[in-house]
């Protein structure tokens, strides 16, 4: 009988065979620093330069300047005789020192003189034409030419006391004029004209407004003119200081009512007629044509 044969183990398929340890890390030991010294610096000497002259340039010498004469000039030849000078200089500076001392003297005299050459320089009123005035005081000028020198409209209305003159928004009367060299304040206290050699003219006035509305009115409305001395003057009246004064402003005087008062000017005692004057100024610039009453002093 044969003995049966034992079969030879086969391999786990599944089965996986140690594997080596990785062998243990031994530390190294660091190599030694060993510090090197650095290299020595050695200087170098710079190269010597030496300048070489620009390619073709050869320097030059300045040439000597010999110093010419004059055209005519001959060197060495003796000086010419002097000659008398000229009096045409000393003349033109005498000539021009007169004419500006004439024109300072000129102007002098400007500041001097009341002359129509400096109204015109400075501006000042135009000198009056003193022609006679016929009506009343021949020695005094026409209003038309005091008008025209105040640069006012010269078509104007006169009246006398007493009268009334009519414009467009009222009637307008001067009952009475009279003149004071003090007057009495409503506080009791003397009021004197503010210019030295003046007096007072105190007006009686009444002003009826005739226009379609209200108006107002108040004693701006009215000024004094006059003449003095050749020249055209205009002042406001004063501003209410005593009992009985017209009213400095009424706002809205209404139709057909009246306002009366004292107007109070003043004027150089000098003086012997003037004009109480009413003068419309529009909004569009323009000036009314005038209306005044003569007062003889």
């Amino acid at each position: 009988m044969t003995p049966a044969v034992a079969a030879a183990p086969q391999p786990d398929p599944y089965y996986t065979a140690p594997q080596p340890v990785a062998p243990s890390y031994v530390p190294q030991p660091e190599p030694l620093y060993t510090p090197q010294p650095a290299p020595v610096y050695t200087p170098q000497p710079a190269p010597v330069y030496t300048p070489q002259p620009a390619a073709g340039y050869a320097p030059q010498a300045a040439p000597m300047y010999a110093a010419q004469p004059a055209p005519g000039y001959q060197m060495g030849a003796p000086a010419a005789p002097a000659q008398k000078k000229s009096k045409v200089g000393l003349i033109i500076g005498i000539i021009a020192g007169v004419s500006v001392l004439l024109i300072v003297l000129a102007i002098l005299l400007l500041f001097v003189l009341d002359t129509p050459i400096k109204q015109a320089i400075f501006g000042e009123n135009p000198p009056i034409n003193n022609n006679n005035n016929n009506n009343n005081n021949t020695n005094q000028t026409d209003i038309k030419e005091i008008m025209r020198a105040l640069n006012y409209p010269t078509n104007v209305t006169t009246g006398t006391i007493g009268q009334t003159l009519a414009n467009e928004f009222f009637d307008w009367k001067v009952s009475s004029v009279a003149t004071a060299e003090t007057l009495t304040a409503s506080n009791g206290s003397k009021v004197t004209p503010y210019y030295d050699n003046s007096r007072f003219i105190i007006v009686d006035t009444t002003v009826k407004n005739t226009f379609n509305k209200p108006i107002p009115v108040g004693n701006y409305d009215f000024t004094i003119i006059f003449e003095d001395g050749g020249k055209a003057y205009e002042d406001e009246a004063y501003l209410v200081f005593m009992n009985g004064m017209y009213p400095d402003d009424i706002a809205a005087l209404a139709v057909g009512s009246t306002q009366s008062g004292k107007l109070v000017f003043e004027a150089p005692k000098s003086v012997s007629v003037v004009y109480i004057a009413y003068i419309e100024f529009y909004s569009d610039g323009t000036i009314g044509d005038p209306y005044v009453f003569k007062v003889n002093l």
